[in-house]
């Protein structure tokens, strides 16, 4: 019988893996029909590659590792959907994404590691935030637009 903590880090490597893969294959998928709707083509099929990477690595190593390093192989594969999620939230429009959403969930996923990542990832989204208003101006309409998003965050 596996204990709640080995549940919860089996279905979200699930989730993980699933993810990647539907990443892929939605990209992957557009730029082969129409990649005109893909806004920056470079980003894009990056998040593809690393979509179909943490599937392979979900099929592949991560049924070796889970064996003795079980958080660590999951940690690896979640760390590998969030620089995903970050590429594709850069590639559709930064904090105007509609993708932003899906980088919710990765923090409140967070909380399963602990509290040093916890601290990680808030951390790397402040630097987001502070990087996407100062490369789009400290003018006031933009600040106020993205004050609540970074509230809720």
């Amino acid at each position: 019988m596996l204990d709640q903590r080995t549940r919860s880090l089996t279905i979200l490597a699930r989730i993980l893996a699933v993810t990647g893969a539907l990443i892929a294959v939605t990209v992957f998928g557009m730029y082969g029909f129409k990649p005109s709707l893909l806004p920056d083509t470079s980003i894009s099929l990056t998040a593809a590659i690393l979509g179909a990477l943490a599937a392979v690595y979900f099929v592949t190593i991560h049924q070796v590792l889970k064996a003795r390093h079980f958080a660590l192989s999951t940690m690896i594969l979640s760390i590998v959907i969030a620089v995903n999620l970050l590429l594709i939230i850069t590639s559709t429009g930064g904090l105007d994404s509609p993708f932003y959403s899906f980088w919710l969930l990765a923090i409140v996923i967070t909380g399963i590691f602990g509290t040093v990542e916890i601290i990680t990832i808030a951390g790397l989204t402040i630097v987001y935030y502070a990087f996407q208003l100062i490369l789009q101006g400290l003018h006031a309409p933009y600040i106020n637009d993205h004050l609540i998003q970074f509230g809720i965050t």
